[in-house]
This record gives structure tokens, C-alpha cells and sequence, in this order.
């Protein structure tokens, strides 16, 4: 709440300090994120617009981790980048998180992959697992 307090000053003196006029404040996140800023008693509701990210394609997925593995890993290794966007349907944070994951580097494989994300959905995000 001190941050949607902090959030609400700046846009409210906005009118008082024209400094205040150039900023852009962006939040990401999901449902909690969703609740602070657009929910029922939220101080930031009448302010705040909600902006939602299209999932990537399979080249945009390739691009990142063409981002993140070095070249000799990922001509190794298409079929892992197929995997990984198979796991995450192109959602853009969860692309992020299992790229991010793969690394330090070690063998891409299909098992490896699987063994992440099994990790990764009881303690990434508070939604996954009822879903």
C-alpha cells in the first residue's frame, strides 16, 4: 500500500510540480499486481491502465534464448527450444523464468527441462499450482 500511496502522490502533485508530468510508472505482475493498481479499494484505480503482454511466438521464444545460451548450445539443441515454448504456451514470463533457469549452463535435454519446470510450478507462482 506504500507504494500505490507513493504512486498516487506522484500522479496527484502532478498538477503542482510539472516535473511530475514526465514520469511513467509501470507495474508488472499478475493477479496481485492486478488487484493494487484496478481492484475495488485500490487508491490507484481511477489512474492506472492495464496493459497485457501477447504470448511469443516460437521465433520470438528462439530469440530469447538466442538471448540467453550461447550459439553453439542452441544449434545443439532446437528441439529443446520447441520444448520450452510447448511448457509455457509463448507466456512471456514464464519463457523468462525457464530460460533464465536453464542456466548455469549444462546438457539441454528434454528430462532436464522437465525436472525445471516440475521445480519451478510449486514455488514460482502462488496461481500455478491450483491450476
Amino acid at each position: 500500500m506504500r507504494l500505490a500511496s507513493t504512486i498516487r502522490a506522484l500522479f496527484t502533485n502532478r498538477l503542482v510540480r510539472p516535473e511530475y508530468r514526465k514520469y511513467v510508472v509501470l507495474l508488472a505482475g499478475a493477479t496481485d499486481m492486478l488487484d493494487l493498481t484496478t481492484g475495488r479499494n485500490s487508491p490507484l484505480r481511477n489512474v492506472t491502465e492495464s496493459i497485457y503482454l501477447s504470448d511469443l511466438t516460437l521465433a520470438e521464444t528462439e530469440q530469447l534464448m538466442r538471448n540467453v545460451l550461447d550459439e553453439a548450445r542452441i544449434e545443439a539443441a532446437p528441439e529443446i527450444i520447441r520444448a520450452l515454448h510447448r511448457w509455457t504456451s509463448g507466456h512471456p514470463y514464464w519463457t523468462q523464468v525457464l530460460a533464465g533457469a536453464l542456466q548455469p549452463p549444462g546438457e539441454l535435454t528434454d528430462a532436464r527441462l522437465a525436472t525445471i519446470v516440475e521445480g519451478l510450478l510449486p514455488t514460482e507462482d502462488k496461481n500455478l499450482p491450483h491450476l
